[in-house]
């Protein structure tokens, strides 16, 4: 799999920001973290894996390698796939899912959320009476 030369440039632009010395290499520690500023959704598992592969440090290669191996293993939900799994949760059939119901899933389901990037969700969409618009959330989470 090949990367367009935007996300090519996003890569290395990333992996610049993160060499703060330009010695070429950055620590491994910090490739979750830059997988996801690459606009990548990798999940621990896979991050943990790659972390085997490389040593202790990343050089942009090995960045590449990383981005390129999480998108043909850990592809990101589309917006269909998030908006049927939220309407599991739309008890009423309204297109509306209870706020609790959302939380108990994203922090829970799939690779979990952290309850301050739950919050960080929820204050993007508009409450009416406990409840949240099914497409709204899946849009918000698919980034489509």
């Amino acid at each position: 799999m090949e990367l367009s030369a935007e996300d090519l440039k996003r890569v290395e632009e990333m992996f610049r920001l993160y060499d703060t010395v330009g010695s070429g290499v950055v620590s491994s520690s910090t490739l979750g973290e830059l997988l996801r500023a690459c606009g990548e959704a990798p999940t621990e598992m896979k991050i943990e894996e790659l972390m085997k592969q490389d040593g202790g440090n990343i050089t942009l290669e090995d960045l590449i390698h990383a981005v390129k191996e999480v998108r043909r293993s850990c592809p990101r939900p589309t917006f269909k796939d998030l908006e049927n799994a939220m309407l599991t949760l739309d008890k009423s059939g309204t297109g509306r899912i209870n706020v609790a119901d959302l939380k108990k899933m994203l922090t829970t389901q799939g690779e979990p959320l952290e309850p301050a990037q739950v919050d960080d969700v929820l204050k993007e969409l508009e409450m009416v009476n406990g409840t949240v618009d099914c497409a709204k959330v899946a849009q918000l989470l698919s980034s489509e």
